[in-house]
């Protein structure tokens, strides 16, 4: 808007001329087709009278550019002073930044009643019939004024993406204040508004140039691009003393009366940090309006109305049934003065369900939980409070911090050596509904348990107790001196039944006592007997003693029998007992004392059968050879038949181990497998002077007992007469 043009060159007042041109401005992004902002009539005025203008300003869709507004004492131009009192201002620019309506000046005209300050006065744009309108109304007096524009292409007035297009136009709000000097200060609080129509973004800026020197060194000019996702949040711009505000419905020139608040968060303890989805919301007002802030770690700063309370919510935007994030045990809000500094530490807690049962039976009892949680009032310092609690049988909600620990009675005493025990006693905090559904008490006994030895040895292997505590399988190494233990009422207790060596040949047998329930205080004592293996070996027959027998006791060695046929020619003869065991007995050896795991072992001897053969003679030898035993066969001597004959041994044949033949009468040979001879004969008679001196006699008396032996048999078989 420019000043007033006077058509005059003298200056009107002794006055300087007002050319520093200072604007506090809103541009849009949004179009509208008819533009409507309520504004406050408040006089102001510089050191030399000048006061400002309260502009609404539309740049069309054609380029052109409209502007109404109500001013206070607005300059004249070029020549000192100014036109007192509240007026009504308009101006229309064209594509070429030149002021067509008026021309080359701001318009100004009266309004058709009184408006005074404070007044509530409506500045509107709109387009109607090829023209567009420019106009203000003063709600309180009924006090308007209008100018129009004949202008059949603009159809709506449109938003930006910048501060402004480059003729510097824009569609938006502004409070321009014209001033003799360059001026660096602020202004008295105007407020436009709108609550019919909201914005969803904006450029708020503020500046100051002389329009006459375009290239002026002091000028300068600050922006900021804002949203209104919160849209009562005012958001707002300082630059050179002056400052701004602006939310959805409303545009603020000037200062507030306020007072600067700054809040700083801490986590407390092992809490997770806020975050953008997890933030406490800061209420207050600023300018009479509800404001909402979102503070995170660190230190929030603020600017309330003075003398207002700033509320910090007692619960962050992230929580939930589970989870909280508080800065006090109850939840509730936190207040401080506006103007405040102040620090707080925030507290994560977690949500437990907690209750208790008893295994085992026996007395009721509640025993105490103990944990962290956040203080009872909001603090500055980290305060974690602890709480007690007596746990009962039905469940109770405790919220706990996060990254400390519960804990609950270890155990409760009944008589002497019984007591009522929990497994886990403490749990670091670090999840919601971490601690057990039912925190269980078992009923226990104190348990004396050892182990002996019938001999006092010690076992290679471990004794272990196998029993039940907290109701699982506990186990325990014993010793032969006692060790205090408890265990579950009521369940079974265990020992092994043989304690083994590696070598599986040494072992403790248990001949009492390995097994029982705990019905009390009892005394677990199984008594084992050492026992050494003995083992019997035999490579024939049925050996038997092999067996488990207590140290020192004598054991035997013993074979069902003492001869094994090897088949064919062959068997297995028992020779003596060797290694542990010694006799040559073989249906019982010596007695073996068991002072070590030993091996009795028969040996044996084998036996070849030689087989002798021959026609004639008497032949000898035949019979069981050791293997390996050496011997020597003849044959017979001459043999005679009659005394004309005889039969001489000329040869042998063999088998085995008997050379396969040979022609004298006598041989040696060593036995190594089943074997036979057999001698061969040849006959031989008297020579032919001999046969007839002899033969004539000898012939006569063989007739003659032949005819006598064949007389007598005749009558020896003659059938018995019948009677």
């Amino acid at each position: 808007m420019l000043p007033v043009e006077t058509g005059l060159t003298m200056p009107l007042s002794p006055l300087p001329v007002a050319s520093y041109d200072e604007q506090l401005g809103i541009t849009f992004t949004q179009s509208f087709t008819n533009l409507s902002y309520n504004v406050t009539a408040v006089p102001q005025i510089d050191s030399n009278g000048y006061g400002p203008a309260y502009l609404l300003s539309g740049l069309s869709n054609d380029g052109y550019w409209y502007q109404a507004g109500l001013s206070y004492n607005w300059p004249y131009a070029n020549v000192g002073g100014y036109n007192s009192g509240f007026d009504f201002n308009y101006e229309v620019f064209n594509t070429a930044q030149k002021s067509v309506y008026p021309l080359n000046s701001g318009g100004l005209t009266a309004f058709s009643g009184p408006v005074n300050s404070g007044d509530l006065v409506l500045l509107n744009l709109y387009i109607s019939d090829g023209f567009v309108y420019m106009s203000a109304k003063d709600w309180n007096t009924g006090a308007s004024a209008q100018e129009s524009y004949s202008d059949h292409q603009t159809s709506s007035f449109i938003g930006l993406s910048s501060q402004s297009n480059s003729n510097g136009y824009f569609t938006g709000l502004m409070t321009e204040w014209y001033h003799a000097t360059p001026y660096s200060g602020d202004e008295t609080k105007v407020t436009y508004s709108n609550y019919a129509s909201s914005l969803s973004s904006a450029y708020m800026w503020i500046d100051e140039w002389d329009p006459n020197n375009i290239n002026w060194a002091g000028k300068w000019s600050d922006s900021i691009q804002v949203t209104f996702s919160n849209p009562t949040q005012l958001q707002p711009l300082s630059s050179n003393g002056a400052t701004e505000f602006s939310d959805a419905n409303q545009f603020i020139t000037g200062s507030i009366v306020q007072q600067m608040t700054s809040i700083t968060l801490l986590p407390a303890g092992g809490s997770t940090p806020l975050s953008a989805t997890n933030e406490f919301a800061v209420s207050y007002t600023l300018d009479s309006q509800p404001q909402v802030l979102y503070a995170q770690d660190g230190t929030l700063t603020l600017a309330a109305d003075s003398g207002t309370d700033v509320i910090l919510s007692g619960v962050s935007t992230g929580s939930s049934s589970t989870e909280e994030w508080v800065m006090n045990s109850q939840g509730a809000n936190v207040t401080v003065p506006a103007g405040s500094t102040i620090t707080f530490y925030y507290y994560d807690i977690l949500s437990q369900q907690v209750a208790y049962a008893i295994s085992g039976g026996g007395n009721t009892f509640n025993p105490t939980l103990t944990y962290n949680t956040a203080p009872s009032a909001a603090s500055a310092q980290f305060n974690q409070t602890i709480n007690t609690i007596s746990l009962a049988s039905s469940q109770q909600a405790i919220m706990v911090l996060k990254g400390t620990s519960v804990s609950v009675e270890t155990s409760v005493l009944g008589a002497a050596q019984e007591q009522w025990a929990t497994s886990t006693s403490s749990w670091s905090i670090s999840q919601a509904n971490q601690l057990p559904g039912l925190i269980i008490y078992y009923h226990q006994y104190q348990v004396t348990a050892r182990y002996s030895t019938s001999d006092g040895s010690v076992p290679s292997s471990n004794i272990v107790l196998s029993g039940t505590q907290y109701g699982s399988l506990y186990q325990l190494p014993l010793t032969t001196t006692n060790q205090a233990i408890w265990l579950d009422a009521n369940t079974l207790w265990s020992a092994p039944t043989n304690a083994m060596s590696a070598s599986g040949t040494e072992r403790w047998s248990p001949s009492s006592g390995t097994s029982g329930s705990v019905t009390g205080a009892i005394t677990i004592n199984p008594t084992y007997v050492h026992q050494y293996y003995l083992t019997v070996n035999s490579t024939y027959g049925t050996p038997s003693g092999s067996g488990w027998y207590n140290s020192g006791a004598t054991a035997y060695a013993a074979l069902s029998s003492g001869i094994i046929s090897g088949g064919t020619g062959t068997q297995y003869v028992f020779n003596s007992w060797t290694d542990a065991a010694s006799g040559s007995n073989y249906t019982q050896s010596n007695g073996i004392t068991m002072r070590a795991p030993v091996t009795a072992t028969a040996t044996w001897i084998t036996q070849y059968y030689l087989m002798v053969n021959s026609l004639y003679g008497s032949p000898s030898g035949s019979g069981w050879y050791n293997a390996g035993a050496t011997t020597t066969l003849s044959a017979s001597p001459p043999v005679p038949e009659s005394i004309i004959t005889q039969h001489v041994c000329t040869s042998w044949t063999g088998t085995g181990s008997v050379p396969a033949n040979g022609t004298s009468t006598s041989l040696d040979f060593t036995i190594n497998q089943p074997s036979s001879i057999t001698w061969n004969w040849q006959s031989q008679f008297i020579s032919s002077t001999v046969t007839i001196i002899m033969g004539v006699p000898l012939l006569t008396a063989i007739i003659g007992l032949s005819i006598y032996l064949m007389l007598r048999n005749n009558q020896k078989f003659k059938k018995p007469k019948v009677a």
